[in-house]
């Protein structure tokens, strides 16, 4: 990074990934503001209603959206809208008011940088849907089902922004550990009282990636990359061993087996869709690019998250 401050813009700031971003941000040098709803404040925004406060974009770099309600809970069809509306309606509303800011030259240049300012809008691996042990990367084609249309969508909303000229990054989002993240959240319990297991005979392939890494990876694309931007470690590993490392990371042991019929019955497409998935992920164009992964296995990544 150049000597010069740049200037980040943050949605979805309070979560955990936001967290996490906006302390490697402050580390690295970047001064950030954090987009709310709060009318009071000078960076507010109403993505529901396509407003954003006049000025907020002024001398901004670079632009992330992260807004979307958790994907974990039963999908009813009124939390379906609620999941769909949070994150394309988020990410339409900024792609417009960045393509607006951008024409008006009112944004930051990135250093002085030839490729100016960059927007990155979230996204998922479940863009890739189920796919068994099929090795992906972000060349790979979009899967089948709600959570893969989502994503489609939820990456056709940066259009705008692209369209103005601006580098746009789409951030395809694993398996996120933390213990303030959603998956460890809803399982932790669980293993601590030697309730857990294997899930559906632990054979789904599970690409994680640690709250770290992820914070690190999503700044090194605002600086380096374009497209779509695999966040996942570059090992993934299937739910046997994520389980069994889960377990011995908490000094618990994990045998209970997990039927899938008793997910699928109990959280419906989340369950199906989300917590049964196979995807087996490569960070292609991070690696490519020569970022470095301080936790690259999912030993390293408990280590450093439990």
């Amino acid at each position: 990074m150049s000597d010069l401050k740049r200037t980040l813009l943050l949605a979805g700031g309070s979560g955990f990934v936001g967290g996490r971003i906006k302390w490697e941000a402050a580390r690295q040098g970047w001064a950030v503001r954090q987009l709310v709803r709060d009318s009071s404040s000078p960076w507010h925004w109403d993505p529901d209603s396509g407003s954003i406060a006049d000025g907020v974009l002024d001398g901004v770099d670079a632009v992330i959206c992260l807004n979307g309600v958790s994907l974990g809970r039963r999908w009813t069809a009124a939390y379906k809208e609620k999941l769909w509306r949070s994150r394309v309606d988020s990410v339409s509303t900024l792609a417009h008011a960045v393509a607006k800011a951008h024409a008006d030259g009112r944004m930051g240049s990135m250093g002085s940088s030839p490729e100016g300012p960059v927007f990155l809008s979230g996204s998922a691996i479940g863009f890739y849907g189920s796919r068994g042990d099929e090795l992906l990367d972000e060349d790979s084609t979009p899967g089948t089902g709600f959570l893969a249309e989502l994503c489609e969508a939820w990456e056709k909303a940066a259009q705008p922004a692209a369209d103005a000229g601006l580098r746009t990054v789409q951030l395809r989002t694993g398996l996120v550990m933390g213990t303030d993240g959603m998956l460890l959240k809803m399982v932790l319990p669980l293993y601590r009282f030697n309730l857990a297991g294997p899930l559906a005979g632990g054979r789904n392939w599970m690409s994680c990636i640690s709250g770290e890494d992820i914070a690190r990876a999503i700044l090194f694309a605002a600086e380096h990359l374009s497209g779509p931007v695999n966040l996942t470690a570059p090992y993934p590993v299937k739910n046997k061993e994520w389980n069994k490392e889960l377990a011995r990371a908490l000094g618990r042991t994990a045998f209970l087996p997990v039927p899938g019929w008793a997910i699928k019955a109990v959280l419906g497409e989340f369950g199906t869709e989300a917590v049964l998935a196979s995807q087996r992920v490569q960070p292609g164009k991070l690696l490519d690019a020569g970022f470095t992964f301080r936790n690259p296995t999912i030993q390293k990544i408990f280590a450093a998250e439990m």
